[in-house]
């Protein structure tokens, strides 16, 4: 299963969700036919769509059995997964986010830098948490940071702007 969003509350009366898309999410969900949502991958429970639409920074989804605000209003704050079959495979050079999530990242001097642990968005570009015990850095995802993925080994190359603190370039 694969995190797509969160239900963020009810939209209107009709018992359609608002929901925040997560993260590198690319929207390859908005086609499928089906979604699961529950607190966790565990006790999702399946939902066929009855119409979706993208609405600004949200994604308005109607499902089959939730006809009210009421029904919709119960799975406000629940997160939506949809299987890994059903979305599109990825392009060359591209990934899931949470496939990168835990992979070891190694500086282009072979210098590690830590696990990636979260990935996030600034608002002008991705940002992806990296961290090795209580040191954190936080590498920009812009042209030129990210050299390689290898997630069969579970490695990702960087090289890490000049002056970015804790990865050795910070002056």
């Amino acid at each position: 299963m694969v995190f797509v969003g969160k239900v963020s509350r009810p939209h209107g009366i009709r018992g359609e969700l608002r929901v925040i898309e997560g993260l590198g999410s690319s929207g390859a969900w908005h086609r499928v036919e089906e979604v699961f949502i529950g607190r966790g991958q565990d006790d999702a429970v399946a939902h066929r769509i009855r119409g979706l639409r993208v609405s600004g920074k949200h994604v308005i989804v109607s499902l089959e059995g939730v006809a009210d605000r009421d029904a919709a209003d119960r799975l406000k704050g629940l997160s939506v997964y949809v299987p890994r079959e059903s979305l599109a495979t990825c392009g060359q050079d591209e990934y899931y986010a949470e496939d990168l999530i835990g992979l070891q990242v190694v500086d282009v001097r072979g210098r590690v830098l830590g696990l990636l642990v979260e990935i996030f968005d600034n608002g002008a570009h991705e940002v992806y948490a990296v961290r090795e015990g209580s040191q954190q850095v936080l590498l920009p995802v812009v042209d030129g940071v990210v050299k390689s993925v290898d997630l069969e080994l579970g490695r990702m190359i960087v090289d890490p702007p000049e002056g970015l603190p804790g990865t050795g370039r910070d002056g």
